[in-house]
């Protein structure tokens, strides 16, 4: 091969490596391109992103807060409506204390609850107990219907007790209620009962007696 036809030839594959090289320089600068826009894109995605989520942030703070508020406000309410009913139930029971004291001061006598449950749990523990009640009839019926009330009362807390009418003669009819006792422990209990008595204005006195033994006779006058 001549000189000349192996210039040619190596002109030949210059020019083809020259135009492989520009190829692939175009390719690269085409591919770099096509990165950095996809680069740009993605990267101007993530700041929307970011936004959106720095605005649901913000708007989720806002809503945190007015939640807060809103709980605040409905608590205070409910403090509020709870102070006025707490209020209300007070003067209800005030009323109604009052309503009892006046039905107490006027009516003829009974036993209200509150008396009998605190009766029932001072004197629970004396079991066994015998109690004579003697009504003093005198111009109306009033100490009969005490005295029967009295009387059930104390059945239903397991004491053996009757009541006796005695009608009286003495004029003015006497007034109160007496207990007489004998012993320590039936004294005890006519002092709780008395303190009872006492709580609702029913005059009551404690009379210790010898006459008798093992039972506490309790007399009903008139009011």
């Amino acid at each position: 091969m001549n000189l000349d036809k192996k210039i040619k030839i190596t002109d030949y594959i210059t020019l083809i490596a020259l135009v492989l090289t520009l190829i692939a320089a175009v390719f690269a600068f085409y591919f770099k391109n096509q990165q950095a826009i996809l680069l740009n894109a993605q990267r101007q995605q993530d700041l929307l992103e970011i936004a959106k989520a720095n605005e649901s942030s913000a708007l989720a703070r806002r809503d945190s807060e007015k939640a807060k508020k809103d709980a605040a406000t409905a608590f205070e309410k409910a403090a509020s409506s709870n102070e006025k009913a707490a209020k209300a139930e007070l003067k209800s029971k005030e009323l109604e204390m009052e309503l009892l004291q006046l039905r107490l001061a006027v009516s003829d006598r009974f036993l209200p609850d509150f008396v009998k449950e605190s009766l029932t749990n001072k004197l629970k523990y004396y079991q066994g107990i015998r109690v004579l009640i003697i009504c003093n009839i005198s111009n109306n019926t009033e100490p009969m219907n005490f005295s029967i009330e009295l009387k059930n009362f104390l059945i239903g807390i397991g004491w053996n007790t009757e009541v006796k009418n005695n009608q009286n003669v003495m004029i003015p009819p006497p007034t109160g209620i007496k207990i007489y006792t004998n012993g320590e422990t039936n004294l005890t209990i006519a002092k709780l009962i008395k303190e009872e008595f006492a709580n609702i204005n029913y005059p009551c006195d404690i009379i210790k007696t010898n006459d008798f033994n093992e039972s506490i006779l309790i007399q009903v006058n008139s009011k």
